[in-house]
């Protein structure tokens, strides 16, 4: 997830949202 965190980090929101299913969302607030 953190991988995908990194990367989804140069992407909307929405679009990593449904890339890791919003366990990115987790950790990008965090």
């Amino acid at each position: 997830t953190l991988l995908y965190a990194s990367d989804a980090g140069k992407h909307i929101t929405g679009q990593w949202l449904a890339v890791d299913g919003g366990v990115s969302v987790v950790l990008g607030a965090a």
